[in-house]
This record gives structure tokens, sequence and C-alpha cells, in this order.
């Protein structure tokens, strides 16, 4: 089956690879970037990303109040994370299928680094295409502000860490 994308949103990050893809796989971290989970169960008992591992994210103010599965279904280390929502209580999982997301970590140099994510999914119905017009954009705005969420956070927290460094040093 060939996947379709729906969606890309790109992000260049103040912090070295290693540091933005140990962020990133900590699962317990999802509150803090993105803007609508309030938190996060563990299903697998795990709290890293990693193939298999199943996780809820809820979502419990606002108007879109509701929750969604996700797995990761692959782990390429410092190099690709991809996930699928394979249940959730708004309907995406029905509307749209085989939904993925893969996260692509480029490395710009020691200090740098790009996160690309790349959304896919089969549209099954005339309801779904339809919604799919508009709600893609949505969801690609979505996209954009949890990544820039993530950049604040990631590039705080590199900049403390080489702080910190740099007084041990002297």
């Amino acid at each position: 089956m060939k996947k379709k994308i729906q969606w890309k949103a790109k992000m260049y990050i103040a912090a070295p690879l290693k540091e933005v893809w140990e962020y990133i796989k900590n699962l317990a971290n999802i509150p803090l970037f993105h803007p609508r989970v309030d938190n996060v169960e563990f299903i697998s008992g795990k709290t890293t990303r990693e193939e298999g591992v199943t996780y809820k994210c809820n979502i419990t103010k606002g108007s879109q109040k509701g929750w969604c599965i996700e797995e990761t279904v692959e782990v390429i280390e410092n190099q690709k994370i991809t996930t699928k929502i394979p249940n959730d209580s708004w309907g995406i999982s029905s509307l749209f299928k085989h939904f993925e997301t893969e996260v692509y970590f480029t490395r710009v140099n020691e200090c740098s680094t790009i996160v690309e994510l790349i959304t896919y999914y089969k549209t099954v119905s005339i309801k779904s295409k339809l919604i799919n017009l508009i709600g893609k954009q949505k969801m690609k705005r979505q996209a954009l502000d949890m990544l820039k969420t993530m950049k604040r956070l990631i590039e705080d927290q590199y900049q403390k860490f080489k702080i910190q460094s740099s007084i041990h040093l002297d």
C-alpha cells in the first residue's frame, strides 16, 4: 500500500541530535510540549518510545476533550520514530484509515537538529474527504504549535545544561 502524505511540519532546534532525540523519546514529556494533552497513561508500562509501546494521550479541557491511543510501530535510533493511532474518542481512527506519523531527526551540525513530522492516512468515505479538506490544515497548525513549544523547551533545557557544564569546568 502506497502511503499518501497528508501534511508535513518541520522545525529547526538549536540543540544536539542526542538531546532532541532523548527529549522526544520520553513519553512523559508529551504533556509539556503538546499544547492540548493534559496527561499520558503508559498502557504498556513503559515511558519511552520503543517498538510496540502503547500509550494514551488525554485531553481533559476545552471543546476537544477526549483521548487517543498511540502505538510506536518503528524506532530507528536517532533517525526516526513512527506512531499510529489505532483508537480514539473523536473518530479519527474510523474516519481516516492507517493514520500514521513519522518523525524524522536530522543532525545539522553538533549543536542543531531538524525535526520533521510527516503524517499519512487514507480517507475512506465522502465524509472523511470533506472533513480532511478542513481538518488537515488545522492538524498541521497544531503540529507546528507543538513543534514550537518543543523547540523552546529543548533549547531552554540545552542552554541550562551548557551553562551548568561550563560552571563545573572552571
